[in-house]
């Protein structure tokens, strides 16, 4: 028989009251349009990447 801890519940949140809470603690990017489950930061005009240390 499986067992559930403590730590593994959950609990109901409405999606629209948790995205608004993510939006609110600016933890999720606003999006400006196209595909709304693609934030506009996830791809920025200008991108670096670190070069590996020889």
């Amino acid at each position: 028989m499986y067992q559930q801890s403590p730590s593994a519940r959950t609990r109901a949140v409405d999606p629209a009251d948790f995205v608004a809470e993510l939006h609110a603690e600016g933890n999720m990017p606003q999006n400006s349009g196209g595909d709304p489950a693609v934030p506009d930061s996830a791809f920025p005009d200008t991108h670096t990447y670190p070069l590996p240390v020889a």
